[in-house]
């Protein structure tokens, strides 16, 4: 990944964003999460919007502080990097139910373009591989951290993947997405 003055000035927004927040193990710095997002994405593109909303793409979702909104994003970064995010963020307000946001987010993966599906795939290898690991680590007790039980999640990665399989993704990404899921399952 070449870190264009561009590049850099996103890392900072993204950093300054979330400032203060960390996973749900409550430990990791929340940042690493968009770093290994675009991490992952800069392995199948080298297209700088995308990277871009791989740094950003909780960012509407999550994060209400003056500074990040969608017209700061758009004014700094472009209407190409907002509409990338746009197509990676859940639509239904956190207070509906996990099914509902999820059943949402699913059928929102049809409609989204194509540049926002490898963030998707990233997005979602990232929490399973995480997911995976964590389970190394505590066992069972990592399916308290979901709003849906042990089985739902796995349903709902499974979905997402048949949504971007269906949707145009990315043939490379899909497959290694694939196999992270297979180990999510097997847990």
């Amino acid at each position: 990944m070449n870190i264009t003055p561009r590049l850099h000035h996103a890392i900072q927004f993204a950093t300054r964003a979330h400032d203060g927040h960390y996973r749900k193990d409550g430990d990791i710095p929340y940042i690493s999460h968009p770093f290994a997002v675009a991490s992952i994405v800069s392995e199948y593109t080298d297209d700088e919007d995308i990277i871009i909303g791989a740094l950003f793409h909780d960012i509407l979702e999550d994060i209400d502080k003056e500074g990040f909104s969608s017209r700061v994003i758009m004014n700094e970064f472009g209407t190409h990097v907002l509409d990338i995010i746009d197509g990676c963020t859940e639509k239904v307000a956190k207070s509906e139910s996990w099914k509902k946001r999820k059943d949402s987010y699913i059928a929102h993966i049809a409609h989204a373009p194509t540049e926002s599906l490898y963030i998707i795939a990233a997005d979602k290898m990232h929490n399973a591989l995480s997911t995976v690991e964590d389970h190394k680590k505590i066992g069972e007790a990592i399916w308290n951290r979901f709003g849906g039980t042990k089985e739902q999640t796995q349903w709902f990665y499974r979905a997402v993947y048949e949504s971007l399989r269906e949707n145009r993704c990315n043939e490379a990404i899909l497959s290694k997405l694939d196999q992270v899921i297979i180990k999510l399952e097997e847990l």
